[in-house]
């Protein structure tokens, strides 16, 4: 199967079509963090760097954080959930970000969901400032998530999307 085909097959897979208001964001991520190893006297560090699974382990976390603060015990309690698609990329210079689309809930205002998601993203461990988000998002978005470069660094190209956290209400994954 040619890549294109199968950047066809994710769109329609991913289709966000009968969302009603899709937001999109750029989340990056710190590409290493600095942790004080505990029960040492001479302030001792331990470098983590940041790799694919440690990157979708904090988005996993963030989507957590996020829809408990939208959606409260009915997360818990009820499974309710954010409509999202998420993307992992590396850029050539090797960091790692994730493009998102994430449809706002209807209690919020579009722009009042872009800038909780945001902050709530700034208190993850790798979360980083540099992000961008953006109300009212359109087909293009979608296109632009399933764009072909910066998907060099998996095995197979479908490996970028974030199954994780993906969730569809008309599209059931077993």
């Amino acid at each position: 199967m040619s890549i294109l085909k199968h950047k066809k097959a994710l769109l329609d897979f991913c289709s966000t079509d009968h969302w009603d208001n899709v937001c999109a964001f750029t989340f990056n991520l710190k590409q290493a963090v600095r942790v004080e190893q505990k029960g040492s006297k001479n302030n001792n560090f331990q470098w983590y760097r940041l790799d694919d699974m440690r990157s979708r382990k904090c988005f996993k976390e963030f989507m957590r954080a996020l829809n408990r603060r939208v959606y409260k015990s009915a997360y818990v309690r009820h499974g309710k959930r954010l409509q999202t698609m998420a993307i992992l990329e590396k850029s050539k210079e090797g960091r790692y970000h994730f493009h998102a689309a994430i449809e706002s809930p209807k209690h919020m205002a579009q722009d009042e969901f872009c800038k909780l998601a945001m902050d709530v993203w700034l208190e993850q461990y790798f979360g980083y400032g540099h992000g961008d988000a953006k109300a009212n998002a359109d087909r293009g978005w979608i296109d632009y998530m399933a764009k072909i470069r910066s998907k060099d660094g998996f095995d197979h190209y479908f490996d970028c999307l974030d199954t994780d956290t993906f969730h569809n209400k008309k599209i059931a994954v077993a």
